[in-house]
Protein backbone atom coordinates (compact mmCIF):
# COMPACT_ATOMS: atom_id res chain seq x y z
CA UNK A 1 0.00 0.00 0.00
CA UNK A 2 1.86 2.98 -0.53
CA UNK A 3 2.93 10.46 -3.76
CA UNK A 4 19.67 23.88 -14.43
CA UNK A 5 20.72 22.56 -11.26
CA UNK A 6 23.30 25.47 -10.78
CA UNK A 7 20.46 27.73 -10.99
CA UNK A 8 18.16 25.59 -9.27
CA UNK A 9 21.26 26.12 -5.99
CA UNK A 10 21.59 30.16 -6.60
CA UNK A 11 17.83 29.70 -6.43
CA UNK A 12 17.75 27.84 -3.09
CA UNK A 13 20.53 30.26 -1.84
CA UNK A 14 18.29 32.97 -2.59
CA UNK A 15 15.20 31.51 -0.97
CA UNK A 16 17.88 30.77 1.93
CA UNK A 17 18.81 34.56 2.15
CA UNK A 18 15.10 35.53 2.81
CA UNK A 19 13.70 32.57 5.28
CA UNK A 20 13.96 34.44 8.40
CA UNK A 21 4.23 7.56 21.72
CA UNK A 22 1.83 4.23 22.75
CA UNK A 23 -1.16 2.38 23.51
CA UNK A 24 -4.87 2.14 22.89
CA UNK A 25 -9.01 3.71 23.49
CA UNK A 26 -11.59 2.04 24.74
CA UNK A 27 -14.44 -0.42 23.93
CA UNK A 28 -14.56 -0.63 19.70
CA UNK A 29 -16.92 -3.49 18.46
CA UNK A 30 -14.07 -4.33 16.33
CA UNK A 31 -11.06 -4.68 18.96
CA UNK A 32 -8.45 -6.85 17.42
CA UNK A 33 -4.64 -5.52 18.62
CA UNK A 34 -3.60 -2.98 21.28
CA UNK A 35 -3.00 0.31 20.05
CA UNK A 36 0.69 -0.57 20.79
CA UNK A 37 1.63 -0.03 16.96
CA UNK A 38 4.66 0.16 14.18
CA UNK A 39 3.28 1.13 10.55
CA UNK A 40 3.91 -2.14 8.71
CA UNK A 41 2.20 -0.30 5.21
CA UNK A 42 2.75 2.07 3.29
CA UNK A 43 1.43 5.51 4.38
CA UNK A 44 -1.40 6.16 1.49
CA UNK A 45 -2.70 3.10 -0.81
CA UNK A 46 -4.16 4.27 -3.36
CA UNK A 47 -2.96 5.95 -6.84
CA UNK A 48 -5.18 8.35 -7.08
CA UNK A 49 -2.96 11.24 -6.83
CA UNK A 50 -3.08 13.59 -9.42
CA UNK A 51 0.24 13.99 -10.28
CA UNK A 52 -0.18 10.63 -12.10
CA UNK A 53 2.91 8.67 -9.68
CA UNK A 54 2.07 5.13 -9.90
CA UNK A 55 1.85 3.39 -6.14
CA UNK A 56 1.82 -0.40 -5.32
CA UNK A 57 -1.79 -1.77 -3.82
CA UNK A 58 -2.48 -4.28 -1.22
CA UNK A 59 -5.40 -6.43 0.21
CA UNK A 60 -4.47 -4.85 3.38
CA UNK A 61 -7.29 -2.04 4.48
CA UNK A 62 -6.39 0.52 6.90
CA UNK A 63 -7.58 -0.78 9.57
CA UNK A 64 -5.94 -4.17 9.55
CA UNK A 65 -2.90 -2.17 8.76
CA UNK A 66 -2.38 0.30 11.37
CA UNK A 67 -3.49 -2.62 14.18
CA UNK A 68 0.02 -3.78 13.73
CA UNK A 69 1.33 -0.45 14.35
CA UNK A 70 3.70 -0.41 17.86
CA UNK A 71 5.95 1.99 18.66
CA UNK A 72 9.91 1.46 19.16
CA UNK A 73 10.42 5.14 18.83
CA UNK A 74 9.32 7.11 21.51
CA UNK A 75 11.20 7.92 25.25
CA UNK A 76 10.18 5.68 27.75
CA UNK A 77 8.45 8.31 29.14
CA UNK A 78 5.91 8.62 26.82
CA UNK A 79 6.18 5.22 26.26
CA UNK A 80 4.58 4.18 29.81
CA UNK A 81 2.85 7.95 30.35
CA UNK A 82 -0.62 6.90 31.87
CA UNK A 83 -1.41 9.92 34.77
CA UNK A 84 -3.54 8.86 37.54
CA UNK A 85 -7.76 10.30 37.80
CA UNK A 86 -8.08 13.47 39.65
CA UNK A 87 -8.47 13.34 43.15
CA UNK A 88 -11.60 12.25 44.17
CA UNK A 89 -12.60 11.09 40.64
CA UNK A 90 -13.63 7.56 39.06
CA UNK A 91 -13.52 6.46 35.75
CA UNK A 92 -17.40 6.29 35.92
CA UNK A 93 -17.45 9.99 37.06
CA UNK A 94 -15.11 10.97 34.38
CA UNK A 95 -17.15 9.25 32.13
CA UNK A 96 -20.06 11.37 32.70
CA UNK A 97 -17.97 14.38 32.18
CA UNK A 98 -17.65 12.67 28.87
CA UNK A 99 -20.58 12.90 27.97
CA UNK A 100 -21.24 16.16 28.80
CA UNK A 101 -18.52 16.60 26.32
CA UNK A 102 -20.45 15.56 23.29
CA UNK A 103 -23.31 18.16 23.84
CA UNK A 104 -20.73 21.22 24.68
CA UNK A 105 -18.37 20.39 21.75
CA UNK A 106 -21.73 21.16 19.48
CA UNK A 107 -22.01 24.83 20.85
CA UNK A 108 -20.67 27.30 19.23
CA UNK A 109 -17.77 29.98 20.79
CA UNK A 110 -17.62 27.26 23.64
CA UNK A 111 -13.46 26.90 23.32
CA UNK A 112 -12.46 27.38 26.97
CA UNK A 113 -15.99 25.29 28.19
CA UNK A 114 -13.89 22.55 26.33
CA UNK A 115 -10.44 23.28 27.53
CA UNK A 116 -11.73 22.68 30.95
CA UNK A 117 -13.34 19.18 30.61
CA UNK A 118 -10.87 18.26 28.10
CA UNK A 119 -8.39 18.80 31.12
CA UNK A 120 -10.64 17.39 33.55
CA UNK A 121 -10.79 14.18 31.34
CA UNK A 122 -7.43 13.77 30.31
CA UNK A 123 -6.49 11.00 32.27
CA UNK A 124 -9.50 8.84 30.85
CA UNK A 125 -8.51 9.39 27.54
CA UNK A 126 -5.15 8.24 28.59
CA UNK A 127 -6.28 5.02 30.27
CA UNK A 128 -8.62 4.62 27.17
CA UNK A 129 -5.47 4.83 24.51
CA UNK A 130 -3.06 2.54 26.63
CA UNK A 131 -5.12 -0.16 28.18
CA UNK A 132 -8.45 -0.86 25.30
CA UNK A 133 -8.22 -0.96 21.66
CA UNK A 134 -10.02 1.11 19.68
CA UNK A 135 -10.01 2.11 15.94
CA UNK A 136 -9.83 6.06 15.28
CA UNK A 137 -13.65 6.04 14.27
CA UNK A 138 -14.85 4.58 17.52
CA UNK A 139 -12.05 7.20 19.29
CA UNK A 140 -13.84 10.06 17.16
CA UNK A 141 -17.32 9.51 17.95
CA UNK A 142 -16.09 9.25 21.73
CA UNK A 143 -14.27 12.22 22.19
CA UNK A 144 -14.77 14.88 19.09
CA UNK A 145 -13.43 17.72 20.60
CA UNK A 146 -10.45 16.15 20.40
CA UNK A 147 -10.06 16.05 16.54
CA UNK A 148 -9.57 20.07 16.65
CA UNK A 149 -6.58 22.12 15.64
CA UNK A 150 -6.89 23.72 19.51
CA UNK A 151 -7.07 20.14 21.35
CA UNK A 152 -4.82 18.24 19.73
CA UNK A 153 -1.86 20.82 20.74
CA UNK A 154 -3.46 20.92 23.79
CA UNK A 155 -3.35 17.17 24.05
CA UNK A 156 0.32 17.45 23.09
CA UNK A 157 1.26 19.81 25.77
CA UNK A 158 -0.72 17.91 28.63
CA UNK A 159 1.86 14.75 27.29
CA UNK A 160 5.02 16.60 26.90
CA UNK A 161 4.62 20.44 28.50
CA UNK A 162 5.65 21.57 24.90
CA UNK A 163 3.05 23.90 23.13
CA UNK A 164 3.10 21.96 19.78
CA UNK A 165 2.25 24.84 17.14
CA UNK A 166 4.63 27.78 18.61
CA UNK A 167 7.56 25.47 19.35
CA UNK A 168 7.48 23.69 15.77
CA UNK A 169 7.13 27.14 13.81
CA UNK A 170 9.61 29.27 15.82
CA UNK A 171 12.16 25.92 15.16
CA UNK A 172 11.34 25.79 11.44
CA UNK A 173 11.47 29.35 10.89
CA UNK A 174 14.32 29.90 13.08
CA UNK A 175 16.62 26.77 11.25
CA UNK A 176 14.74 27.16 7.80
CA UNK A 177 17.51 29.34 5.87
CA UNK A 178 20.75 27.39 7.04
CA UNK A 179 18.76 24.37 6.54
CA UNK A 180 18.13 25.40 2.69
CA UNK A 181 21.94 26.13 2.97
CA UNK A 182 22.60 22.58 4.21
CA UNK A 183 20.13 21.13 1.39
CA UNK A 184 22.03 23.03 -1.40
CA UNK A 185 24.90 21.14 -0.73
CA UNK A 186 23.20 18.16 -1.77
CA UNK A 187 24.31 15.91 -4.66
CA UNK A 188 22.95 13.72 -6.75
CA UNK A 189 19.22 12.67 -7.70
CA UNK A 190 17.85 13.83 -4.44
CA UNK A 191 19.71 16.94 -4.84
CA UNK A 192 18.19 17.33 -8.39
CA UNK A 193 15.01 16.60 -6.59
CA UNK A 194 15.35 19.49 -4.04
CA UNK A 195 16.09 21.92 -6.56
CA UNK A 196 13.78 21.33 -8.77
CA UNK A 197 10.96 21.86 -5.69
CA UNK A 198 12.60 25.01 -4.18
CA UNK A 199 12.64 26.42 -8.18
CA UNK A 200 8.92 26.47 -8.28
CA UNK A 201 8.21 27.20 -4.57
CA UNK A 202 10.89 30.19 -4.53
CA UNK A 203 8.38 32.54 -7.11
CA UNK A 204 6.09 33.19 -4.02
CA UNK A 205 6.40 35.23 -1.34
CA UNK A 206 3.90 33.33 0.65
CA UNK A 207 5.47 32.06 4.47
CA UNK A 208 3.57 28.98 4.05
CA UNK A 209 4.53 28.33 0.91
CA UNK A 210 7.89 28.90 1.86
CA UNK A 211 7.43 26.52 5.03
CA UNK A 212 5.83 23.45 3.00
CA UNK A 213 8.83 23.72 0.52
CA UNK A 214 11.13 23.15 3.06
CA UNK A 215 9.81 20.33 4.91
CA UNK A 216 9.25 18.59 1.53
CA UNK A 217 12.81 19.50 0.83
CA UNK A 218 13.77 18.14 4.40
CA UNK A 219 12.35 14.74 3.27
CA UNK A 220 14.22 14.61 -0.03
CA UNK A 221 17.05 15.16 1.70
CA UNK A 222 16.74 12.41 4.21
CA UNK A 223 16.12 10.41 1.44
CA UNK A 224 12.30 10.02 2.02
CA UNK A 225 9.42 10.92 -0.30
CA UNK A 226 7.23 13.89 0.62
CA UNK A 227 4.46 12.52 -2.26
CA UNK A 228 4.24 9.69 -0.59
CA UNK A 229 3.14 11.49 2.89
CA UNK A 230 1.31 14.62 1.11
CA UNK A 231 -0.97 13.33 -1.46
CA UNK A 232 -2.14 16.17 -3.97
CA UNK A 233 -5.67 15.48 -5.88
CA UNK A 234 -8.25 18.03 -7.55
CA UNK A 235 -11.21 19.18 -5.78
CA UNK A 236 -13.37 18.01 -9.26
CA UNK A 237 -12.25 14.53 -8.74
CA UNK A 238 -14.47 13.29 -5.64
CA UNK A 239 -14.02 9.81 -7.01
CA UNK A 240 -10.49 9.89 -6.61
CA UNK A 241 -10.58 12.24 -3.10
CA UNK A 242 -12.62 9.55 -1.68
CA UNK A 243 -10.66 6.34 -2.81
CA UNK A 244 -7.29 7.95 -1.43
CA UNK A 245 -9.04 8.69 1.83
CA UNK A 246 -10.16 5.19 2.28
CA UNK A 247 -7.12 3.54 1.51
CA UNK A 248 -5.03 5.77 3.99
CA UNK A 249 -3.47 4.30 6.88
CA UNK A 250 -1.50 7.93 8.23
CA UNK A 251 -0.71 10.85 6.22
CA UNK A 252 -1.66 14.15 4.78
CA UNK A 253 -4.23 15.42 1.46
CA UNK A 254 -4.65 18.18 -0.10
CA UNK A 255 -7.04 19.24 -3.08
CA UNK A 256 -6.52 22.00 -5.23
CA UNK A 257 -9.12 23.56 -8.05
CA UNK A 258 -8.35 23.24 -11.78
CA UNK A 259 -5.54 25.54 -13.09
CA UNK A 260 -3.81 26.07 -9.82
CA UNK A 261 -0.45 27.02 -9.57
CA UNK A 262 2.24 25.56 -7.09
CA UNK A 263 2.27 28.70 -5.37
CA UNK A 264 -1.32 28.65 -5.19
CA UNK A 265 -2.90 28.06 -1.66
CA UNK A 266 -4.75 24.42 -1.67
CA UNK A 267 -8.58 24.06 -1.44
CA UNK A 268 -8.79 22.02 1.14
CA UNK A 269 -5.64 20.76 3.65
CA UNK A 270 -6.37 17.30 6.16
CA UNK A 271 -4.88 14.57 8.11
CA UNK A 272 -5.99 10.75 7.47
CA UNK A 273 -5.49 8.18 10.14
CA UNK A 274 -7.26 4.49 9.30
CA UNK A 275 -9.39 6.06 6.64
CA UNK A 276 -10.90 8.75 8.49
CA UNK A 277 -10.37 12.17 8.07
CA UNK A 278 -9.57 13.52 11.88
CA UNK A 279 -8.73 16.75 10.62
CA UNK A 280 -9.53 19.38 7.79
CA UNK A 281 -9.69 22.22 6.38
CA UNK A 282 -6.69 23.49 7.70
CA UNK A 283 -4.22 26.46 6.84
CA UNK A 284 -1.02 24.96 5.35
CA UNK A 285 0.64 21.79 4.93
CA UNK A 286 3.43 22.63 7.53
CA UNK A 287 0.23 22.87 10.08
CA UNK A 288 -1.01 19.33 8.92
CA UNK A 289 2.10 18.02 9.87
CA UNK A 290 2.99 19.46 13.14
CA UNK A 291 -0.65 18.15 14.13
CA UNK A 292 -0.16 14.78 12.24
CA UNK A 293 2.76 14.51 14.97
CA UNK A 294 0.89 15.80 17.97
CA UNK A 295 -1.95 13.27 16.64
CA UNK A 296 0.62 10.52 16.26
CA UNK A 297 1.78 11.28 20.55
CA UNK A 298 -1.86 11.20 21.31
CA UNK A 299 -3.00 7.80 19.51
CA UNK A 300 0.46 6.80 20.73
CA UNK A 301 1.68 5.47 17.31
CA UNK A 302 5.19 4.85 15.66
CA UNK A 303 6.12 7.16 13.42
CA UNK A 304 5.73 5.58 9.70
CA UNK A 305 8.85 3.99 9.06
CA UNK A 306 9.15 5.71 5.20
CA UNK A 307 9.34 8.76 7.24
CA UNK A 308 10.60 8.04 10.29
CA UNK A 309 13.70 10.64 9.93
CA UNK A 310 11.61 13.55 9.09
CA UNK A 311 9.60 12.84 12.06
CA UNK A 312 12.42 12.72 14.21
CA UNK A 313 14.23 15.45 13.16
CA UNK A 314 10.59 17.47 13.82
CA UNK A 315 10.67 15.81 16.99
CA UNK A 316 14.51 16.08 18.31
CA UNK A 317 15.40 19.33 16.84
CA UNK A 318 12.71 21.34 16.22
CA UNK A 319 10.37 20.47 19.43
CA UNK A 320 13.59 19.26 21.51
CA UNK A 321 11.90 15.93 23.32
CA UNK A 322 14.76 13.01 23.66
CA UNK A 323 17.18 15.38 21.44
CA UNK A 324 20.00 13.42 23.01
CA UNK A 325 18.97 10.17 21.32
CA UNK A 326 19.78 10.60 17.56
CA UNK A 327 20.09 8.19 14.86
CA UNK A 328 23.24 8.56 12.61
CA UNK A 329 21.37 10.24 9.60
CA UNK A 330 19.80 13.25 12.01
CA UNK A 331 22.83 13.66 13.75
CA UNK A 332 24.68 13.81 10.69
CA UNK A 333 21.85 16.64 9.76
CA UNK A 334 22.16 18.26 12.85
CA UNK A 335 26.11 18.93 12.64
CA UNK A 336 25.72 20.17 9.11
CA UNK A 337 23.02 22.75 10.70
CA UNK A 338 24.99 23.82 13.62
CA UNK A 339 28.16 24.37 11.47
CA UNK A 340 26.03 26.63 9.39
CA UNK A 341 24.86 28.31 12.32
CA UNK A 342 28.49 28.57 14.07
CA UNK A 343 29.26 29.98 10.53
CA UNK A 344 26.47 32.25 9.87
Amino acid sequence: MERAFLRGANILVLMASQCCPNGSGFFSQTKSHPWRRQLSAVILSTPASTSGASSESSLESPSESASSLKSSQWPSVFDVYCPSFPSGETAESLERVRVTLLSEVKKKDNEQTLKVLMDKTFALRRHEVIHESPLIADFKTRWPALFRTKEVSAEFERITTVHLLSRFFSKLDLHSAKLLKVFAKRGGVQGRKIMQLVTAMAQSDNVEVKRESVLRALCLYLIEEPDDLIREYMVSDVAAIQQGIDGTVLGIYTTRVEGAEVMDHPADVGVVIEGVVVLEDLASVSLAIALLLGLIYAFNLSYPPKFRYTFEVIQKLFLDLDANKLSHKVQALKTKLFSELESG
